[in-house]
């Protein structure tokens, strides 16, 4: 030990009882659950809400609750013009609906209509109003009468030369 430089002392390898502990290996990450695939119809929703956020247009969130019930649930958001919400819950109620019951198990098994409400998704803490159907204008009520008449196929039929017509 005398002859012994001080590097030669201090040994990297600690001496003592029992067998050397490795070090720890750092943990695996979680593997998140990969995110439900849109259909194409979910995705191209999806990109419109997001560019209609990009441009500034008001964004709100909407819920759901059973009629007579107090507490209202999570249904969704959608980004219109303030004077257009409610028309734009009542055009797509069948899939608000939907939507709901797939979430909410309490909702599949009520009794009563569902009721829907919204607010600004800027104002978290405004209360949250209830959604009127809206009066049924002239335009709505004669897309209604077509669509009674021929069905869907008004809907989805697209008039020869209009934009987006490719043949």
């Amino acid at each position: 030990m005398q002859g012994e430089t001080m590097a030669e002392q201090s040994d990297p390898q600690p001496k003592g009882f029992g067998k050397p502990v490795e070090p720890a290996k750092p943990a695996a990450p979680k593997r998140r659950r990969a995110a439900p695939r849109l259909s194409d119809e979910e995705f191209q929703a999806r990109r419109r809400y997001e560019a209609a956020e990009k441009k500034g247009e008001p964004t709100f969130e909407i819920f759901v609750r059973e009629s007579g019930q107090d507490e209202w649930k999570a249904a969704g958001a959608i980004a219109v013009a303030s004077n257009l919400v409610e028309q734009a819950i009542f055009d797509s109620e069948e899939k608000l609906r939907q939507s709901a019951l797939r979430q909410y198990a309490a909702l599949r098994k009520a009794t009563n209509p569902l009721e829907y409400g919204f607010r600004r998704k800027e104002f978290p803490d405004d209360a949250i109003q209830p959604a009127q159907r809206p009066k049924p204008n002239l335009i709505n009520k004669f897309r209604s009468f077509l669509n009674s008449k021929f069905g869907d196929a008004v809907k989805d039929s697209k008039v020869k030369g209009s934009k987006g017509n490719k043949k």
